[in-house]
């Protein structure tokens, strides 16, 4: 005993795994917490943004997933759906002949 204290007895094997599934548990609950109010807080926002016609929704052909998609400006759109990647519109010609504004720089 040093200064009245009993130093601090090393845990058992059994004793850590059970430590580590407490807090795997713990980070569980808390990471559901979270993702729980990001979902409230974009149901918000994108009901906010169809409210004010800055926002469409579009139903994916192929896995029936509600996109909604933002119309703001200097953000860009990705055509593919959110959940299985699946391409929602075709991209304009213009995106591939060089000619339009969609270029990220002349060449």
């Amino acid at each position: 005993m040093a200064n009245g204290f009993r130093p601090q007895k090393k845990l058992t094997q059994m004793q850590l795994t059970q430590e580590i599934a407490k807090l795997n548990s713990r980070v569980d609950l808390l990471t559901n917490i979270v993702a729980g109010d990001i979902k409230r807080l974009n149901i918000l926002l994108f009901s906010y943004l169809k409210e004010q016609g800055k926002a469409q929704e579009i139903v994916c052909p192929k896995c029936e997933v509600m996109n909604i998609r933002p119309y703001i400006e200097g953000i860009e759109i990705d055509p593919r759906c959110a959940d299985c990647g699946y391409l929602l519109e075709e991209l304009p010609q213009e995106a591939f002949d060089g000619q339009g504004s969609l270029m990220d720089g002349e060449e």
